[in-house]
């Protein structure tokens, strides 16, 4: 490599090391996890927590009998969390809104806020502690970004319930009042 090379490849390499110096990384909330047992495997990055599970993690509370959490080479990570049933909650900093769930099985994504709730699924939706639509079905689908939700049900197994709560009328533009 000539010389000329050789500082255009040094130059290169100080601005871009000064731009990621001033980029900050994007912060991730820690996860705990609690429970009575716990079996890790390094290689494989999956950790199986057994009895009294309790997942706490920005907003978030999983609980159950086992969760199989399995941390991906991005940083997110991919939760299986069992139960009797096993639950769910969440709630965003600075929303009175709660999203509580429950069933059999759920599923959560930490990179795109998903959780899935499998079997004898429901999910209520509270501000403050009253209660503003409730969902039941087989299978419930709830994204935690866009705060949707989808429901649905195996055939001859009953129905998708969906209950809305009555809301204060809320002003609907200018002049409104």
């Amino acid at each position: 490599m000539r010389s000329g090379q050789g500082l255009l490849c040094l130059l290169v390499i100080a601005i871009s090391t000064s731009s990621m110096a001033q980029v900050p990384p994007k912060e991730r909330p820690a996860t705990r996890v609690q429970s009575d047992q716990l079996q890790h495997d390094d290689q494989r990055q999956v950790t199986v927590f057994s009895g009294n599970v309790s997942l706490t993690r920005d907003g978030l509370v999983l609980r159950g009998d086992r969760l199989e959490l399995t941390q991906k080479p991005d940083g997110s990570s991919f939760a299986v969390l069992q139960g009797r049933p096993a639950r769910f909650s969440q709630q965003k900093a600075g929303s009175p809104t709660q999203i509580i769930g429950a069933a059999s099985q759920l599923e959560y994504d930490s990179k795109t806020e998903v959780v899935v709730l499998v079997e004898g699924a429901s999910l209520r939706r509270t501000e403050s502690e009253r209660l503003l639509d409730e969902v039941i079905g087989d299978r419930v689908v709830y994204n935690g970004i866009s705060e949707t939700y989808s429901v649905q049900t195996r055939e001859g197994q009953g129905r998708a319930q969906m209950t809305l709560m009555p809301r204060a009328s809320q002003p609907t533009g200018k002049g409104s009042k």
